[in-house]
């Protein structure tokens, strides 16, 4: 394989204009991303989480193995914010991957088509926050206990959460970030139902909210003893920027398998939209290969990557306003790590 730089098209004067982005794609050589992926046989997952993935595996797609679960334990490790106290680390690492989970949960059902999947979302994304008494009469015996464990891994989460030394004062923000993953997940269903909904605009306003990276950031906000109240609005908008780029590395590395599985939640199928690449129709009737091979031999990925350096540096001018009781310029290496992390995962989740 050509080194990404060159796979992603980018040029010279692309590089003197994204910097950042092209010297990452330039060192992330074949050789890298291969250790990357070997390096995965050395995380461990908790023992606790064991019996979450047995239960996850009953009812749960076949594509979430081994290496799934272990490739996002790893990246809540690299991302938690360095202030985090040491320890508290290992609760806040299962913390999250257990809202990881949570959200997988969703997943499963937002990618589907059709009524009995719209049903099962409807009756899902009533079981946080108890706004609906939850009736499963009219579901079959799997979807049951797919809402079973939905409710059974909420309640697990905000048990845990609870425990952390700031959750009183973050709670409001933790309950606000989650119905926003919620709504992203209703979003995706309409996108896979109604390939004609899809824009680039609200593609970016609402998708990247199911990567939960700012409700990752609110459990680190929730662990720490002290934190400059003051920074609360710059460091929201430091965790929307990195949302956006741990979307993008997933829109990036995931898009192919998905055209497969007819899930167009990745931004290059809004992008090829926008562009005028493919048409909604194409998205429903196009052969997969063909469409795969359209975009491919577009400009939609290096877009994207683009603007995962534009969120990089909107994050380093923002830090820069910070106090500096908080190491922003850490978290930004291991956003460029959760990139990597992201590339060298193609083909694999």
């Amino acid at each position: 394989m050509n080194s990404l730089f060159e796979y992603y098209g980018f040029n010279q004067q692309d590089e003197k204009e994204y910097p950042v982005i092209s010297e990452f794609l330039k060192e992330l050589t074949p050789d890298k991303m291969d250790q990357i992926n070997i390096a995965l046989k050395d995380i461990t997952l908790p023992k606790s989480f064991s019996y979450w993935v047995d239960r996850y595996n009953v009812i749960g797609e076949e594509s979430r193995n081994e290496y799934f679960w272990r490739w996002l334990y790893r990246v809540v490790q690299t991302i938690t914010l360095p202030e985090v106290p040491q320890e508290l680390k290992s609760f806040v690492w299962e913390t999250k991957i257990m809202i990881i989970y949570f959200v997988t949960l969703f997943d499963d059902v937002s990618d589907k088509k059709g009524v009995r999947h719209e049903k099962l979302l409807n009756d899902l994304l009533g079981i946080p926050f108890h706004e609906k008494e939850l009736n499963l009469n009219e579901q079959s015996h799997k979807n049951k206990n797919h809402a079973l464990l939905v409710g059974d891994t909420w309640n697990e989460i905000q048990e845990r959460v609870s425990q952390l030394p700031r959750y009183s004062y973050f709670s409001n923000i933790l309950e606000y970030d989650v119905r926003q993953l919620l709504n992203a997940m209703r979003y995706s269903f309409l996108v896979n139902n109604q390939p004609e909904f899809i824009n680039s605009v609200e593609y970016k306003a609402y998708l990247p909210h199911n990567m939960q990276a700012i409700i990752s950031l609110d459990v680190d906000l929730m662990s720490l003893d002290r934190f400059n109240s003051n920074d609360l609005g710059t460091f929201r908008e430091i965790a929307w920027g990195a949302q956006n780029m741990a979307r993008i590395g997933n829109w990036i590395s995931t898009w192919e398998r998905e055209a497969d599985e007819g899930d167009y939640t990745s931004i290059v199928f809004a992008s090829a939209l926008e562009k005028r690449i493919l048409t909604s129709e194409d998205l429903v009737s196009m052969d997969k290969k063909i469409m795969i091979e359209k975009i491919k031999n577009s400009n939609v990925e290096k877009e994207a990557l683009k603007e995962w350096q534009h969120n990089y540096d909107w994050i380093a001018r923002k830090a820069k306003i910070l106090s500096p009781s908080l190491d922003i310029d850490t978290f930004l290496i291991k956003l460029k790590q959760l990139l990597a992390y992201h590339l060298s995962s193609r083909g694999y989740k």
